[in-house]
């Protein structure tokens, strides 16, 4: 099937003749970037010189359109003065953690804690301790995962609503089912990881 375009003449009673062209279908062969002709509207959509200044703004062809660079900012990282020491730390907001090569340090004031409760290790075949709590700053909330010696350790001296500042802690994969929070990931404490009172 090919394309067609026909010319007819159609005459209307008490108005002149006048040419028709009938286009049954198309395909654009190239794009044009400026004006071709004087065209006029009928009805002005546009004030005197808005549509020049927008025809101005359509690249040419072959031409290269710089892409803008600004991206959303992300949540601001705080960098925060130790008491009696010379290094600053820089503490991430709880919802921009994850799995990378980077040593998160975060910090958040303790919003839930489980009990201690006894918990069987299959890879070690030995019962150990573990619980959990519910860390939350003003980014969002996090579920922090304590198992074993560390368990016992440090259970006693985390007091709800406190905060504290908790450096390399492990990201793993969150179990939504059961925390029921929207975080992707979740922290485990490891042998790297150290928690001490934060302030905010």
């Amino acid at each position: 099937m090919t394309s067609s375009v026909i010319p007819a003449t159609v005459l209307r009673e008490g108005l002149p003749s006048r040419r028709l062209l009938i286009i049954m279908s198309g395909r654009v062969m190239c794009q044009v970037y400026h004006r071709i002709g004087d065209p006029v509207n009928l009805i002005p959509t546009t004030a005197p010189g808005q549509a020049d200044n927008a025809m101005k703004s359509i690249p040419a062809p072959g031409s290269v359109v710089e892409e803008s660079t600004s991206a959303p900012m992300p949540p601001t990282v705080e960098e925060i003065q130790l008491p009696n020491e010379q290094a600053t730390v820089t503490i991430t907001p709880i919802e921009c953690v994850y799995p990378s090569k980077t040593s998160w340090t975060i910090q958040g004031a303790v919003k839930e804690k489980s009990e201690l409760k006894p918990w069987f290790n299959r890879h070690l075949c030995i019962e150990q301790k573990v619980f959990t709590m519910i860390l939350s700053d003003a980014s969002g909330d996090i579920k922090a995962n304590v198992m074993g010696e560390r368990a016992e350790q440090i259970y006693s001296s985390l007091e709800m609503r406190k905060v504290y500042r908790i450096d390399k802690p492990k990201i793993v994969m969150a179990k939504k089912k059961l925390s029921g929070l929207s975080h992707d990931w979740e922290i485990l404490f490891g042998k790297e990881t150290t928690v001490v009172e934060g302030t905010y």
